[in-house]
């Protein structure tokens, strides 16, 4: 792969890593003059179209995310049989490398800060029913100036359609998958949640809270065992870490979080409260007086303490008379009201609703009867699905769950398999994309605009917008440019005049005034000057005014008719005076392309802007990995001015004494 260029855009320079699915590479991206990193899928699923199809979808899917914690996808494609994504280029290393660099586990508000980074990435795929389902330290990049970046989102799922189970087609490391997908059961944004539990264990011990020879006995463990608390491993946890932790990895999918806002609330606080003393529960009971209250008695006498005892045996009475009687009104008001309750009290078991409409499941719940009347179904979002198009494929609560009273039922409802999501077209070939759009089943409508910055034929913007999911035959709006809508103006400055018009009419311009007057540098019929300045913007349309030389009056005039016959100045004048200064003839145009095929050709102006903190520089062009110019310019203008011969548009790199200053785009037109 190395040196290979995918896309006409993004050049092969390294291999930077390696995993079960693909291979990585460090690329340059052609076209934006920058670095990218290049996911390019192994040759054995080249051959599975299901595998691919999922895989295209999954991932334009996770071209929508924009978020500061997670690896932004750029571009998608496809080049003779290699499937390939084009991410962010990060500086950096894995969070499980990090992880292992540390003995025991990290420091606790490096741990709480990442896990936060990690949740935060989560929350924002998740609002966007985008799933990761394979989160591990591997997937997760830490960048050097410390920021979290998630990789990889949604294509777990490509490789195991709508569930991730344990067999040889398994996408991701055992030690954090969430029992359901050990199981080879659904999974939603809590098995996302189970697997960061189990990362922020190993983020605070050092260590994965379930370990065996064979990944199906990881997995098993996983489905049976409870992890060893975390506090055992490094006794300076938390026990409010500790609890967050083990609720996130909770086997039974209702006692998780039920989404990472959740979790991130109380992450959030817990970094807050970390050094707060938490004070014991129940206080301790008040010291009794340490001296008796006998001394106060002493010197009363017996008949008024005979007539306190009275009064308070009979106050004592009637205390305990009304006392009694409260109690037995109590009493009896409690059997009453528990008598009552235990009538309405009615455990309810949630129907399942699997393989129904909508509209079927809630026929169903009224079918049930009065004691399900409150129970609502709410469709959580639309999935991708084998299952029959607008059924329900999911539920929670799951079925059979026991609840005291009815409650809101969240539904994941089947799309059919005809849905398909939009990934981000700016930039990409019309033709390449009305192609692909089509080809899903998708109406495709041209609309074109002017642009500046992208060429003829170029996607501008989109209708709707990426990650959007549509069903088959539904429209897609592509904006396309029909190039800018200035033209840049030729440099035609010692050109004959019927070069100059052409030059000027191709750059979809007028030829304006034309003024001929005598000129002591510029041969009868060059052009000596230009109303506008070369490689300026303006209007398409604009009149471009030319000056045409009817040559020196000192060497003989001549006719003023602008003829091309003499455009040969003369060497001196025949009185042996001070030879005609000598005109700037054009130079000979660097041709890019095969000499042989030169007559179909086009010619044009690449200007340069050159330093002047040095009197002469060496510019270097190169085209297709050929050089086609190198030579040697002093810097007394500030600019040079080259001419290329090609058709079409070429990509010209642009070398400045040996550094790569631009990539440049060339329109030879």
């Amino acid at each position: 792969m190395i040196g290979k260029v995918l896309g006409n855009r993004y050049e092969i320079l390294e291999k930077v890593g390696s995993g079960g699915m693909a291979n990585v590479y460090k690329a340059k991206d052609r076209m934006l003059n920058r670095f990218v990193a290049v996911k390019v899928l192994h040759s054995e699923f080249k051959e599975d179209e299901e595998f691919i199809r999922r895989f295209n979808i999954e991932s334009q899917a996770a071209a929508s995310l924009s978020h500061q914690n997670i690896v932004q996808i750029y571009d998608v494609g496809e080049e003779d049989g290699v499937q390939y994504i084009v991410m962010e280029y990060l500086n950096g290393q894995t969070l499980k490398d990090y992880i292992k660099s540390k003995q025991g586990g990290l420091y606790w508000k490096e741990a709480l800060d990442y896990s936060m980074q990690i949740c935060r990435a989560l929350e924002h795929a998740h609002q966007k029913h985008i799933i990761h389902r394979d989160i591990k330290p591997q997937n997760i990049m830490i960048t050097t100036d410390g920021i979290i970046k998630v990789m990889d989102f949604g294509i777990a799922r490509a490789a195991n359609n709508n569930t991730t189970k344990m067999n040889s087609a398994a996408i991701g490391s055992a030690h954090y998958l969430s029992p359901e997908q050990a199981r080879g059961g659904y999974t939603d944004q809590r098995s996302d949640i189970y697997s960061l539990g189990v990362v922020m264990y190993e983020l605070f011990t050092g260590e994965l809270p379930f370990d065996a020879e064979a990944p199906v006995a990881v997995a098993m463990k996983h489905i049976q065992e409870e992890p060893i608390p975390p506090s055992k491993l490094n006794p300076t946890i938390s026990k409010g870490i500790e609890q967050v932790i083990l609720k996130a990895m909770s086997k039974e999918v209702r006692l998780r979080y039920s989404s990472a806002e959740e979790l991130l609330e109380d992450l959030k606080k817990l970094y807050v409260d970390a050094n707060t003393v938490i004070m014991p529960e129940k206080n301790e009971e008040p010291e009794k007086p340490r001296h008796s209250t006998a001394e106060q008695r002493r010197g009363e006498d017996v008949p008024r303490r005979r007539k306190v005892r009275k009064k308070n045996a009979s106050l004592a009475a009637i205390i305990a008379i009304s006392l009694a009687l409260l109690v037995v009104l109590v009493l009896g008001l409690s059997l009453a009201l528990s008598s009552m309750a235990d009538k309405e009290k009615v455990e309810l078991s949630v129907p399942d609703l699997k393989g129904l409409t909508v509209e079927g499941a809630e026929e169903e719940l009224e079918r049930l009867g009065d004691d399900y009347k409150g129970f609502t179904v709410t469709v959580e979002f639309y999935e991708n699905s084998s299952a029959e198009k607008d059924t329900i494929i999911s539920q929670s609560p799951e079925a059979e769950t026991i609840l005291d009273s009815p409650q809101e039922i969240k539904v994941v409802v089947s799309s059919g398999s005809g849905m398909v999501v939009l990934g981000n077209y700016r930039g990409e070939s019309f033709a390449s994309i009305e192609s692909y759009l089509k080809e899903k089943g998708l109406e495709v409508v041209r609309e074109e605009e002017s642009s500046d910055n992208f060429p003829s034929g170029i996607i501008v913007r989109q209708e709707p917008e990426s990650g959007t999911s549509l069903l088959t035959g539904e429209t897609v709006t592509l904006y396309v440019s029909r190039g800018s809508a200035n033209a840049i103006v030729p440099n035609v400055v010692g050109q004959s005049e019927a070069n100059a018009r052409a030059a000027i009419e191709r750059a979809g311009l007028a030829v304006g005034e034309v003024v001929r007057e005598e000129n002591e540098t510029y041969v009868r019929g060059l052009v000596y000057d230009q109303g506008y300045t070369a490689y300026t913007k303006v209007p398409e349309g604009t009149k471009v005014d030319i000056f045409v030389s009817n040559g020196s009056s000192r060497s003989g005039g001549g006719d003023s008719s602008g003829s091309d016959k003499d455009e040969t100045p003369p060497s001196s004048d025949s009185s042996g005076g001070e030879a005609a200064a000598e005109p700037q003839q054009p130079s000979q145009p660097e041709i890019v392309d095969d000499p042989s095929t030169i007559e179909e050709m086009k010619t044009t102006y690449l200007g340069l802007k050159l330093p002047t903190d040095r009197p002469r520089v060496t510019i270097k062009l190169v085209c297709d990995g050929k050089v086609i110019y190198e030579k040697e310019h002093n810097t007394d203008g500030g600019r040079a001015d080259i001419s290329l011969k090609s058709r079409g548009v070429k990509n010209v790199d642009i070398y400045i004494d040996g550094k790569l200053e631009e990539t440049r785009e060339v329109h030879f037109n």
